[in-house]
């Protein structure tokens, strides 16, 4: 089985995180801060000029290093040693820019995770008052559960028109969209029989009858259209059928 690799910051970094991940056959790579407990004091206590790197791999093949670059940066890996590769960029003096393997990984995974916070804070659904564990589940699934749909959403239809926010908008409508069991019944020839229309008694607080969409919404999602296609064409209406059992919304041209 292929593995995994998790990519954190020093808030999560750890020796012990690592070995656990390794256990459950998957990588660790992430950034640690100088006082993260376990850390090699031959690694630590060194000084380093700008460019170079110290490092230790231990049996379980986790490698702690530190390298300097304009500060001290310290690193956890479990899939990288203590090679430096070109990261395609020059200097001013034409020089291929060289960095540790493991730090290029690490800013190919950040700027993925980065991407993922930036779609996740569109439209937060976060208010101040909420204590943190209820942020955390609201994130989980309001936050991090729609990026990931998002990002499966584009992979497969290959639209890229739509963005963060109109997905989540066509999200909630879809859910929030009443169950509409008797679109065959109200398309079929007898009925007018079967079925009567009429105004809906329901009202908002502003004492107007209430409308809603259509249900031939759920037979443009069926032929295909996506939601704001399908939202498009469908209207909102005040007239419902009183003889079917859900008092479905409907059109007069879906009830003729």
């Amino acid at each position: 089985m292929p593995r995994r690799t998790i990519v954190t910051d020093n808030f999560y970094t750890g020796i012990e995180l690592a070995r656990e991940l390794l256990d459950k056959n998957t990588h660790l790579i992430g950034t640690l801060g100088k006082n993260r407990k376990g850390l090699p004091k031959e690694v630590t206590s060194t000084n380093l000029k700008t460019g170079e790197m110290v490092g230790k791999e231990d049996s379980n093949c986790i490698v702690i290093l530190k390298w300097r670059d304009q500060r001290d940066v310290y690193g956890l890996s479990t899939c990288h040693t203590l090679n430096k590769i070109a990261i395609g960029k020059k200097n001013r003096k034409n020089v291929d820019i060289v960095k540790p393997q493991f730090i290029a990984y690490y800013n190919m995974g950040k700027a993925d995770i980065d991407l993922s916070d930036q779609l996740s804070s569109y439209s937060t659904s976060f208010r101040k008052s909420l204590r943190w564990y209820h942020k955390t589940a609201t994130e989980l699934l309001l936050g991090t559960a729609v990026v990931n749909a998002y990002i499966r959403y584009k992979s497969i239809t290959k639209r890229n028109y739509v963005n963060i926010l109109n997905f989540r908008e066509n999200l909630w409508e879809s859910l929030l969209e009443r169950p509409q069991s008797n679109t065959k019944n109200v398309a079929s020839k007898d009925v007018s029989s079967k079925h009567k229309i009429q105004q809906t008694e329901e009202k908002d607080d502003r004492n107007r009858k209430v409308r809603r969409r259509c249900l031939c919404y759920q037979k443009f999602r069926d032929a295909g259209k996506n939601c704001k296609e399908a939202r498009d064409a469908a209207k909102k209406v005040s007239t419902i059928c009183v003889t079917c059992d859900e008092k479905p919304n409907v059109c007069m041209n879906c009830f003729n």
